[in-house]
């Protein structure tokens, strides 16, 4: 009775959470028109805005990208709370808390057309961000630097600091490798290695999806592991915290931490955790925060959906005779069958989204998972050692360096084939929609002794 009482909560709360993001989307403050801004009068214009970063840069190959928090604009001062995003051809590093001065025109975004002829939502999905301006091929001059948080500040120092030791220990592109799936995600590795993984099904791993902060996680309760019951989940809690927002706190990470969380509060009381309750609880606090990611965020999307897989789809699976002829020897049966379920339940939407499709993703995911816990760790005190003379690091470098040539042999190798990138378009969005809506519900009333715990290992 208690298992269908469940079951029956788990679709109220999919339900909830639905309503609650569209509700939200519809009638939260990014709905109000373009006129209710301050900034309204000088689109298309020429201005100067005087402004903060609120974030780190995102260097890409031919440009830098900066997120301000606008002051003044053309020495008007500017009340509400509006963030421009800042397009600059500029050599020159931002950091996080620069004060400056920005010259360009002021521009709304636009929707554009992707090369698989799907229109994309550019504009919701910087509303999302609470973005609704940009400023292209715009001069940047810096004045100081006055940081809105401070904790923020002294992370997104250490993350430079631990980024710049592994550039000391580790050769290009290993060095942004290590730091993309540690620490920096896919911004620290260049525009045409990124394509690589992605046609490879490996981008996952760069883009600090809830796999890496599983494995963080995990490597965090054990470093406090030798505390009182009470100090060590707490203290793992707030590394968890730090963790995320010394990352940038994306959609993926959020939820991978809030779930992380979520497992270690379990831990200090008499109930066992549930992965399923915690994804639905995790999606309801940021659909609180931010209901529009609901609609606008891929990142949310993809995570939610694959984190249901693994908790959900995956233990049905395994139950089938079938899935018994992959040997269990280094988790290659777990590697599997997750890597197979996961790709094909989330087929109808990243064909949507992207319009093709890898069949390589399969192997090359077999041939480099079972390592990216070693790799990461490896890298990690690489990156610490990297501050302590060059003859204690380098014993730690050369393993690194060894895993990372590896896993860049198998990406290049497979990014070759044709077979990597296989157009694929058949999906509308209402087919989309009905195929999750359906299984969704049909995986929550499900019968059967579902593994259930297994989720604990991907949240």
């Amino acid at each position: 009775m208690k298992t269908r009482v469940f079951r029956g909560m788990g679709l109220y709360w999919l339900v909830f959470i639905f309503a609650l993001g569209i509700i939200g989307y519809e009638f939260g403050p990014w709905r109000f028109p373009h006129k209710e801004s301050e900034l309204e009068q000088f689109i298309s214009q020429k201005v100067t805005i005087q402004g903060v970063l609120v974030e780190e840069q995102e260097k890409r190959d031919y440009n830098t990208r900066v997120k301000v928090q606008i002051k003044e604009i053309n020495k008007k001062e500017i009340f509400e709370k509006q963030k421009v995003l800042v397009t600059t051809t500029s050599p020159k590093d931002f950091y996080y808390g620069d004060l400056v001065t920005i010259r360009g025109q002021l521009t709304r975004p636009e929707n554009f057309y992707t090369d698989t002829g799907r229109e994309f939502d550019y504009v919701g999905y910087l509303e999302s961000n609470n973005i609704e301006y940009l400023l292209k091929n715009a001069s940047v001059q810096v004045h100081g630097n006055e940081p809105p948080s401070s904790i923020l500040a002294g992370l997104f120092w250490l993350k430079r600091e631990f980024v710049d030791s592994l550039k000391k220990m580790l050769p290009e592109p290993k060095s942004s490798l290590a730091a993309g799936i540690l620490i920096d995600g896919k911004q620290s590795i260049n525009g045409e290695l990124q394509e690589k993984f992605r046609k490879t099904g490996l981008v996952h791993i760069v883009v600090l999806s809830g796999y890496n902060v599983s494995i963080v996680a995990e490597a965090i309760g054990k470093v406090f592991s030798f505390l009182p019951r009470f100090l060590g989940i707490s203290f793992s809690m707030v590394g968890i915290v730090l963790f995320a927002l010394i990352t940038g706190a994306s959609a993926t990470v959020v939820r991978s931490s809030i779930m992380a969380i979520l497992v270690l509060l379990s831990r200090l009381s008499i109930r066992k955790y549930d992965p399923t309750r915690g994804l639905f609880l995790a999606s309801l606090l940021m659909l609180i925060q931010n209901p529009s990611i609901l609609i606008h965020s891929p990142s949310f999307q993809l995570s939610f959906l694959a984190t249901f897989t693994v908790v959900k789809v995956v233990p049905w699976v395994e139950q089938f005779s079938f899935t018994r002829f992959i040997p269990e020897k280094f988790g290659l049966r777990e590697i599997v069958i997750s890597n197979v379920t996961v790709q094909l339940y989330l087929l109808p939407i990243l064909t949507w989204m992207t319009g093709f499709v890898s069949a390589v993703s399969l192997p090359v995911n077999i041939l480099i998972l079972p390592l990216m816990p070693l790799t990461m760790l490896s890298c990690f005190i690489t990156g610490l050692t990297g501050f302590l003379p060059y003859m204690i690091a380098l014993p730690f470098a050369f393993v690194s360096n060894g895993l990372l040539s590896y896993e860049l042999a198998i990406v290049n190798y497979f990014s070759q084939f044709s077979l990597s990138e296989i157009s694929f378009n058949i999906f509308s969005t209402n087919i989309v929609i009905g195929f999750y809506a359906i299984t969704i519900v049909a995986f929550l009333l499900i019968r059967g002794t579902l593994k259930e715990d297994r989720g604990n290992k991907h949240n």
